[in-house]
């Protein structure tokens, strides 16, 4: 490529060279995600969004009845959530959500999402682990940049 440019002080000389970018269009207040949360399903392109799981049932207690525990049974049932044998923290789980996208300006590191209107986390490592519904574990859900890996029985 060529480029002329004013010279007045002739600090420009012949041979030199320069590293340039140039900016084609910039949009103020865009919503983007990381690149990496782009995917392309069904023939458009799409992002998986980390939507709040319903909350899992509560355990029944052995041979409970409408009376409560049966004789023999457990008298205290533990709560949903609870604390396991290794006093291991409860594991919190969410659902990834297919949503497909109309993308706009895309650079090395961010995708500009045009329609619809997106909020919230993304995921972006493990897209062909999910399906819309699947149930997700969020490694770090401080950072909306953090990513997010899917169920894979103990590989992520």
């Amino acid at each position: 490529m060529e480029i002329s440019t004013p010279n007045p002080d002739l600090l420009l000389r012949p041979g030199m060279f320069a590293r340039v970018s140039i900016e084609f269009a910039r949009h103020d207040n865009a919503t983007t995600v990381p690149v990496s949360a782009l995917t392309k399903r069904q023939d458009s392109q799409c992002v998986f969004l980390v939507a709040p799981a319903p909350p899992d049932p509560e355990p029944a207690a052995p041979n409970a009845g409408p009376g409560g525990p049966a004789k023999g049974g457990a008298a205290n049932a533990s709560p949903a959530n609870a604390k396991g044998p290794r006093n291991e923290k409860p594991v919190k789980t969410a659902l990834a959500r297919f949503v497909p996208v109309t993308v706009g300006i895309v650079t090395s590191e961010f995708a500009e999402i045009l329609d619809p209107p997106l909020s919230g986390e993304v995921i972006t490592l493990g897209h062909h682990l999910v399906e819309d519904g699947s149930r997700i574990i969020p490694t770090n859900s401080t950072a909306p940049e953090e990513t997010v890996a899917a169920e894979t029985g103990g590989r992520q």
